[in-house]
C-alpha cells in the first residue's frame, strides 16, 4: 500500500481512494489508521462480509452501523457470537 510504504502515516487523500475498495479500506483501518473511524467504517459497511471483519478486527466492539450491515446475512450470528464473546470476557 502506497500510504504504508511511501507516505508512512495517514493522508485524507489515500484514505478516500481506500475507500473506493472494501478490501482496500479494511487494510487502510487496520494497518494505517490502526483505528476506526466514521469514514471508513461507513465505507466497510457497504458490504456485509467487510463490516463484520471491521467491527472484529477495527472496531473490536459493537457499532449500530456495522451491526445494520450483517442484520438478516449470513454474518449476523457470527457477529452475535463475536458480542457474546466480549461479553464473556468482560465477565472473567
Amino acid at each position: 500500500m502506497y500510504a504504508k510504504e511511501i507516505d508512512k502515516e495517514p493522508r485524507e487523500d489515500t484514505r478516500k481512494a481506500a475507500c473506493q475498495d472494501l478490501i482496500s479500506i479494511y487494510w487502510y483501518a487496520l494497518e494505517i489508521d490502526k483505528e476506526p473511524r466514521e469514514d471508513t467504517r461507513k465505507a466497510a459497511c457497504k458490504n456485509p462480509q467487510s463490516a463484520y471483519f471491521y467491527a472484529l478486527d477495527i472496531d473490536k466492539n459493537f457499532h449500530e452501523d456495522t451491526w445494520e450491515a450483517v442484520e438478516g446475512t449470513e454474518y449476523e450470528e457470527k457477529y452475535n457470537k463475536f458480542l457474546n464473546q466480549i461479553e464473556k470476557e468482560k465477565i472473567v
